[in-house]
């Protein structure tokens, strides 16, 4: 079993930053656990995605009584939203220290759209941040600003 000790509310779903985290796990338990945390290490090292997340396989969370997800633990930029004329969407910021311009069609924009929402109506709340690494809000704003661009481009592709 995982026990902790909370020190503050990190979101609106009530996740928490853990001051102590406790196991109580047999010598076994402990080392597949450990497996694991070394797997994911070295799997982060050769990431580039700063979404990057892993959950402890079915087995293992069954023995802990929980599910363990490890997470990137760098700091994300700024959410990125900003039309650039020409049919573009610029994602500038998106990228540290360099600026990132990507262009989209109009298929490719609704694309977006259609994924940022099936995100939206099919992950739960409570799992939101931990599965995508952004909350729910920042997905909203996504797509309120891809409609609107998406809006002034017209119907043609």
């Amino acid at each position: 079993m995982i026990y902790g000790y909370d020190s503050r509310t990190v979101n609106e779903h009530g996740l928490r930053e853990m001051r102590e985290v406790s196991l109580d796990l047999a010598p076994d338990a402990l080392r597949e656990l450990a497996g694991f945390l070394l797997a994911s290490a070295e799997e982060l090292d050769g990431s580039v995605s700063e979404h990057w997340h892993r959950h402890a396989p079915k087995a293992l969370r069954d023995r802990l009584g929980c599910d363990v997800v490890v997470l990137n633990g760098t700091h994300r930029p700024q959410a990125p939203s900003a039309y650039e004329g020409g049919g573009g969407v610029s994602l500038a910021g998106a990228v540290p220290a360099k600026d990132t311009t990507v262009r989209l069609s109009c298929e490719d924009i609704d694309l977006l759209l259609n994924a940022l929402n099936e995100a939206l109506e099919a992950v739960e709340d409570w799992e939101f941040s931990t599965r995508t690494g952004f909350e729910k809000s920042e997905f909203r704003a996504m797509q309120a600003s891809l409609q609107a661009i998406r809006d002034g481009m017209g119907e043609d592709r």
